[in-house]
């Protein structure tokens, strides 16, 4: 959501300092066969990744709309 968020608040006319917050680790090794199954977790972020999509897309149909 951040380049989005960024770009919205510099046209409110903010200065804007990315600051992300969510980091990742590598998996364990053991864990790394499983990481391929499908399980609850991907779908959210499946869903969260096309939040961010047509969010991305709607703020552009608004800023071509007269």
């Amino acid at each position: 959501h951040m380049p989005r968020a960024r770009r919205v608040f510099e046209a409110a006319g903010l200065q804007v300092h990315a600051a992300p917050t969510v980091f990742t680790r590598p998996l364990p090794e053991h864990a790394r066969m499983l990481h391929w199954l499908p399980d609850a977790d991907a779908l959210r972020g499946t869903r969260i990744a096309l939040h961010e999509w047509l969010g991305r897309a709607w703020y552009r149909l608004q800023s071509a709309a007269p």
